[in-house]
C-alpha cells in the first residue's frame, strides 16, 4: 500500500478516536480543547464572517442627513436593517449549531486536592466549559439586533447575563441590552441597564463602549448637553480613525446645538484636519459659517466659498454654499446681502428639501424679526412644506405659516377690493388707459422673467409688493390660479357683468337672474376684460365690497393682537376699520380690541378712553356689561362653576337611578342658562331617561335626533348617533330602567348571594365619586394578562398556538397558563396567567403587543387588553362591570405602564438548557 495513503489512514483513525473520546458528555482537557478548537476555527469563524459582512452592508447603506445631528451608529437608521437579513440568519444558524454540538455542560471529575483553590472551585462551578459558547450567544444576540429584532436580542443577552454572570461577557451583554432598549425607545429600561452594568467589577476594556452607549441614549432623549461628556470619553477610547472622526463631527454638532460656538468651531476644524470624505468636509465647512462669531477672516472664507461655486463638482451643493455665504453676511450684520444669498440658496435648491427649508426659515425669521410679516409669510409656508413631520419645531413653523397665510389672505382682499373700487371711480376712457398700461407692464415683466430664466439668472428683482392689486403680478397670478382651480377655464360671453355678485376671496363670481353662478369669466390677464369683469357697478356692489374690506381689517387686527402679539400693528388696523367704516358691525369688536391692546401695552389712559366709548356708544352690548361691572368676569366664572356642579350632580343622580333629580336639573339649566355649553350633555342624559321606558321609543328617537341636529360636533352626539343606528337595526329598548348606578347599588347584595363576601367592605380604593370601589390595588398579587376579543373573529386554536410560540421564544424560563373564557355572547376572553406581581404582568403585556406575528393577527380585530389581579378578575367576571374596571385601570395601573423594568431578573430557578431553536422567531 502506498506510504502516503497509509499515513492519511492513520491520521483519519486518530481523529476518529479523538472525536470519539471528545463527546460533549465527557468533560476532559482533551474534549474541552477539541470542542473549543473546532468551534473557534470552523463554526464560529464562518458565522462571524457572515455577521461582519452583513454589518458592513448596513454601514454602506447609510445615507447621512447632515442637516440633522448624525446618529452615532448606522443601525439607528432602522430602514436599513433588513438589508443584511441573509447574512444575519446565517450567523444565527451557525451560533445555534455551535451551542448544540459543542456546548460542554457536564462537570469534570473534581480534583479534591484543589478544594482550597478558590479559582479552581469557581471554575468548577461554572455552567459552561467551552469558552466559545458565550461568544456564540453574543454572536446570536448581535445578529438578532442587526435584523431589527430587538426583543429577540434582549432575550439572548439576558440569557448571557444570567448564565455567565461571573464573566466579563455579562457586562458586554448588558451594554447590548441597553442599546436594544434605546433603539426601541424604552429609555427608562436602557438607563436602568446601564446603571446595573456600571458596578465595581465593570471591566475597563469596555469603558469606551459604555461611554458611547450612554452618549447615544442621551442623544435619543435629545439631552444634548448630557451627551457631550460621554461622547468625549468615547472619542478618547476609540482607536478606529473613521469612527473617531464621526464621533468628533457629532460632538461639534452637539456643541453647536448647545450654543457653545467656540468649542463647535474648534471641533469642526479638528474634523477637517482628519481628511474626512468630501461630503463630511463640505458640511463641516458649511456648519462653520453657522457658528462663526466674527472671530476670523469672514471675507477670506466667503472668497473660498465663491470659488467653490465655480467648481463643477459642487453644482449640486450650490444651495448650501449660498446659504453659508448668507450666514457670514448675517454674522457681519449685512442683512440685505444675507437675504440675497439666502434667496439664491432657495432658488438653487433642487435636490435637498431640508436645505431649502433651512434657507426659507432663515429668511422668514429675518423678515419676521423686522416686522415684515408679508415678506415672511411665503418663506414660512415654504419651510412648512419642505420639512417632514419629524423635523424639530416643525409644528410651530406650520402654525406660524398658517397664521401668516390667513394674514396674507386679508391683505389680498383689501388690496383687491380697494383696486376694484378705484377702477370703478374712473371714466371708461380712464379705465381703458390704466388697464392698457397694466397690460404692457405684465408683458414686459413676463419677457424679463423669460429672458432671466433662459440665462439661468435670478428673477428676484422683478416687481414685488404694491399697494394696488394689479401692480402686484404675484397676487394677480395667484387670484387667477385660484379661480381656475375652482371653476376651470371659462369663455367670454355676453352679459358677464351682473348687478348682484358674490366674492370668492380673489375675485367675484357673477350670478344670473336665477341665482346661478355666471361662468363667463376671463382668465387672460393681457386683455381689458380680465380687469373689468369684476368691477363693482352698483351701490349694492360697493357696499358688499366695503364689507369685505372691513371684515379683513378686523381679521388683521385680530391676527396681530392674538397670534403675533404685535399690538401696535393691531391698533393700526383696528383704527383703519373704525375710521373707514364707523357704522360697521365689527366697529364695536374693533373698539374692544383697541381697549385690550392698550391694556397689554400698559397704556391705561388710552385704554380708559375706549372703555368709556364702548359704555357710552354701545350701552346694551355685552362688552359694555363686562366693562361696567367690575365683578362681571367673577360672576361669569361663578356661573360656569354652578353649571358644572349642576351637571356633575345630574350625572351622579343618573348613575344612581334618581331620574327625577336629573329631570329637575335639566329644566333648571334650560331656564337659567339656555346657552350653556353643557346643554347637549343635559339633553343626552334627559334622552337616556326617556329611553329607560320601553313605551317611549318614539320620543327617545326624537330627542336623540334633535341632539344630533343641533349639536353635530359634540361627543355626546356621536353616542346618540350610535344608539339611533341600533334602533334603526331593530334593537328594542330594555324598559328595565337599569343604569350603571343601579347595578353598583346592588353589587354587594349580588356578591353575597354568589358567596363572594370577601369582596364586600374590604377595599380601601375609592372611585371618582369618593365611594368605595369594588376593585383593589395590590402590586404583589397574582396577575393575569387578558384580551377581550369579539367572538368568532379569531381561530382560537391557531391563536393559542401563536401565543404559546411567543411565550416559548421570548421567555426562556417562565411558564404561562393559557385559557379561553366566554365573557358574554359577543366577547371571548383569552387569559394568560402566571405573573407574580403587577410589574411582571405589565412587562409581559408590553412585550406581547410588539410581537410581529401576533400583531398581524390582531391588527384587524377591535380587541381590548389589560392586566388584572386574580381578585379583581373574579369580581369583573361576576359583575360584568367592565366600564368601572377600566376607570380603575386608567387611574391606578395605566400610569405604571411606562416605568417597568425587567421583572424576570429575580427568578430563583433557571433552566440549564440553552435556548437553541427556542430563540427563533
Amino acid at each position: 500500500m502506498n506510504r502516503n495513503i497509509k499515513a492519511h489512514i492513520y491520521i483519519l483513525l486518530a481523529l476518529i478516536l479523538v472525536a470519539a473520546g471528545c463527546s460533549t458528555s465527557r468533560n476532559t482537557r482533551l474534549s474541552r480543547s477539541y470542542h473549543e478548537l473546532t468551534s473557534r476555527y470552523n463554526v464560529y469563524f464562518n458565522g462571524n464572517e457572515a455577521f461582519q459582512k452583513g454589518k458592513k452592508r448596513i454601514e454602506d447603506a447609510l445615507q447621512d442627513d447632515y442637516s440633522q445631528i448624525l446618529p452615532l451608529f448606522p443601525y439607528s437608521v432602522h430602514s436599513n436593517l433588513g438589508k443584511s437579513d441573509k447574512e444575519m440568519d446565517y450567523a444565527i444558524e451557525k451560533a445555534k449549531k455551535l451551542i448544540k454540538k459543542h456546548s460542554i455542560r457536564s462537570k469534570p471529575k473534581f480534583n479534591s486536592s484543589r478544594s482550597n483553590d478558590k479559582a479552581y472551585v469557581e471554575w468548577f462551578r461554572q455552567e459552561e466549559f467551552n469558552s466559545m459558547v458565550d461568544d456564540a450567544y453574543m454572536l446570536m444576540g448581535k445578529a438578532y439586533f442587526y435584523k431589527g429584532e430587538f426583543l429577540e436580542s434582549i432575550g439572548v443577552f439576558n440569557y448571557i447575563r444570567r448564565h455567565f454572570s461571573t464573566q466579563d461577557v455579562k457586562y458586554e451583554a448588558e451594554l447590548w441590552m441597553a442599546r436594544a432598549y434605546s433603539e426601541m425607545g424604552w429609555y427608562y429600561e436602557a438607563e436602568d441597564m446601564l446603571k446595573k452594568a456600571n458596578d465595581d467589577n465593570f471591566p475597563f476594556q469596555l469603558a469606551g463602549e459604555f461611554a458611547v452607549v450612554s452618549a447615544d441614549l442621551a442623544l435619543k432623549r435629545k439631552q444634548y448637553k448630557d451627551a457631550i461628556p460621554y461622547l468625549k470619553d468615547a472619542i478618547a477610547e476609540q482607536k478606529d480613525k473613521k469612527i473617531r472622526r464621526r464621533y468628533l463631527y457629532i460632538l461639534a454638532q452637539l456643541y453647536q446645538e448647545s450654543e457653545n460656538y467656540e468649542n463647535a468651531v474648534a471641533t469642526y476644524n479638528q474634523v477637517l484636519r482628519m481628511s474626512p470624505p468630501y461630503e463630511m468636509e463640505f458640511n463641516a465647512r458649511i456648519r462653520l459659517t453657522e457658528v462663526f462669531q466674527g472671530k476670523g477672516n469672514a471675507e477670506g472664507i466667503k472668497k473660498e466659498l465663491r470659488k467653490m461655486i465655480k467648481d463643477e463638482k459642487n453644482k449640486e451643493y450650490l444651495d448650501q454654499i449660498y446659504y453659508a455665504i448668507g450666514n457670514l453676511d448675517f454674522s457681519q450684520n449685512h442683512l440685505e446681502d444675507a437675504i440675497e444669498n439666502y434667496e439664491l440658496s432657495v432658488e438653487n435648491s433642487s435636490r435637498n428639501n431640508i436645505q431649502k427649508g433651512l434657507s426659507q426659515l432663515t429668511l422668514a425669521n429675518i423678515y419676521f424679526d423686522r416686522g415684515e410679516y408679508r415678506l415672511a409669510q411665503p418663506h414660512y409656508a415654504g419651510a412648512a412644506t419642505a420639512f417632514g413631520d419629524d423635523y424639530p419645531g416643525v409644528r410651530n413653523i406650520r402654525n406660524l405659516a398658517n397664521v401668516l397665510n390667513q394674514m396674507a389672505e386679508y391683505f389680498e382682499v383689501i388690496e383687491y377690493q380697494d383696486s376694484m373700487q378705484m377702477v370703478a371711480s374712473l371714466t371708461p376712457q380712464q379705465q381703458n388707459a390704466l388697464i392698457d398700461g397694466i397690460i404692457e407692464k405684465v408683458k414686459e415683466d413676463e419677457k424679463r422673467a423669460a429672458e432671466a430664466a433662459a440665462k439661468g439668472e435670478s428673477i428676484l428683482n422683478l416687481p414685488g409688493q404694491s399697494d394696488w392689486y394689479f401692480y402686484n403680478p404675484q397676487l394677480v397670478q395667484r387670484g387667477r390660479d385660484e379661480f381656475q382651480r375652482i371653476w376651470g377655464n371659462r369663455k367670454l360671453e355676453d352679459n358677464w357683468r351682473r348687478s348682484v355678485k358674490m366674492s370668492t376671496g380673489f375675485g367675484t363670481l357673477a350670478q344670473n337672474d336665477e341665482g346661478q353662478a355666471d361662468t363667463a369669466q376671463v382668465v387672460d390677464n393681457k386683455t381689458r376684460e380680465f380687469y373689468l369683469q369684476n368691477i363693482p357697478s352698483s351701490e349694492q356692489d360697493i357696499k358688499a365690497s366695503d364689507n369685505k374690506i372691513a371684515q379683513a381689517l378686523f381679521g388683521l387686527g385680530e391676527v396681530f393682537r392674538v397670534n403675533l402679539n404685535d399690538y401696535d400693528k393691531a391698533i393700526d388696523y383696528y383704527n383703519q376699520l373704525v375710521s373707514r367704516f364707523p357704522k360697521h358691525d365689527k366697529a364695536l369688536d374693533a373698539y374692544f380690541g383697541l381697549y385690550r391692546c392698550y391694556l397689554k401695552k400698559g397704556d391705561d389712559a388710552q385704554a380708559s378712553i375706549y372703555k368709556q366709548k364702548i359704555i357710552d356708544d354701545y350701552p346694551n352690548s355685552r362688552y359694555a356689561t363686562i366693562l361696567s361691572d367690575p365683578d362681571y368676569m367673577k360672576k361669569l366664572e361663578l356661573a360656569k362653576q354652578e353649571q358644572d356642579s349642576l351637571y356633575e350632580a345630574s350625572y351622579k343622580a343618573y348613575m344612581n337611578g334618581d331620574f327625577n333629580e336629573v329631570t329637575y336639573n335639566y329644566r333648571q339649566i334650560i331656564e337659567k342658562y339656555p346657552d350653556t355649553e353643557l346643554k347637549p350633555n343635559f339633553m343626552f342624559l334627559n334622552a337616556l331617561i326617556t329611553g329607560s321606558d320601553a313605551d317611549s321609543a318614539e320620543v327617545f328617537r326624537k330627542q336623540l335626533t334633535e341632539l344630533r341636529t343641533q349639536y353635530p360636533e359634540e361627543r355626546v352626539s356621536d353616542q346618540a348617533k350610535n344608539i339611533l343606528a341600533q334602533l334603526d337595526a331593530g334593537k328594542k329598548l330594555s324598559g328595565t330602567g337599569a343604569t350603571p348606578g343601579s347595578l353598583l347599588k346592588k353589587r354587594d347584595e349580588l356578591l353575597e348571594q354568589l358567596g363572594m363576601e370577601e369582596f364586600v367592605d374590604t377595599t380601601g380604593v375609592l372611585n371618582e365619586s369618593g365611594e368605595r370601589s369594588l376593585y383593589t390595588y395590590d402590586e404583589d398579587a397574582l396577575y393575569y394578562f387578558v384580551m377581550l376579543i369579539p367572538s368568532g373573529r379569531v381561530n382560537e386554536n391557531q391563536f393559542l398556538y401563536e401565543v404559546a410560540r411567543f411565550n416559548f421564544t421570548k421567555f426562556l424560563i417562565k411558564d404561562f397558563d393559557l385559557s379561553w373564557l366566554n365573557y358574554n355572547q359577543d366577547t371571548t376572553i383569552l387569559i394568560i396567567n402566571g405573573f407574580n406581581g403587577l410589574d411582571e404582568s405589565l412587562w409581559y403585556q408590553r412585550t406581547f403587543i410588539l410581537d410581529q406575528s401576533l400583531y398581524e393577527i390582531l391588527s384587524a380585530i377591535p380587541y381590548e387588553r389589560m392586566v388584572i389581579s386574580d381578585r379583581n378578575f373574579r369580581a369583573l367576571i361576576t359583575t360584568r362591570d367592565l366600564k368601572t374596571y377600566k376607570q380603575f385601570y386608567d387611574k391606578f395601573i395605566k400610569p405604571k405602564e411606562g416605568t417597568i423594568q425587567d421583572p424576570f431578573k429575580k427568578d430563583a430557578t433557571q433552566s440549564n438548557e440553552p435556548p437553541g431553536d427556542a430563540l427563533k422567531n
